[in-house]
């Protein structure tokens, strides 16, 4: 039961941020593009060094996760689906499929990597504590 109220939580924490991304980044990229395209790295570089030097505390956290699906969420899609359609304005509808099909092809390349990083990890560390001769079963 606490499990799934963390979650849902989390999850509506997120879907706020996302959805204060996406007011605060509406209008404004529209009025100076190239300031909002310029300054959103140098944000999420603050975000992600916020999230090296305060990880180990709990309230700062929440805060910069909270900043983080603000930048991340809102956004930075916002920004993506400006510099795609800005690229081909004759074509919109393909403008809009070649944003969703980025955004898939990104989530399914980013899992498998992470993944595959995480695996080779644990397999290492594995090996590491329990040496190469580790049985999970008998034979």
């Amino acid at each position: 039961m606490v499990l799934t109220e963390a979650f849902f939580g989390l999850a509506s924490a997120l879907v706020f941020a996302n959805t204060v991304g996406n007011l605060v980044t509406g209008k404004p990229l529209t009025y100076n593009a190239r300031k909002w395209v310029t300054a959103f790295p140098l944000a999420l570089i603050a975000v992600y060094a916020a999230l090296f030097f305060l990880g180990e505390f709990a309230v700062p956290m929440i805060l910069i996760t909270f900043v983080w699906g603000i930048l991340a969420g809102g956004i930075m899609s916002n920004i993506n689906q400006y510099l795609i359609s800005s690229a081909a304005p004759e074509v919109p509808e393909f403008a809009n499929g070649l944003f969703i099909a980025s955004c898939n092809i990104g989530t399914t390349v980013g899992s498998a990597v992470g993944g595959l990083l995480i695996g080779l990890v644990v397999i290492a560390r594995r090996h590491f504590i329990y040496g190469p001769g580790l049985r999970l079963a008998e034979e």
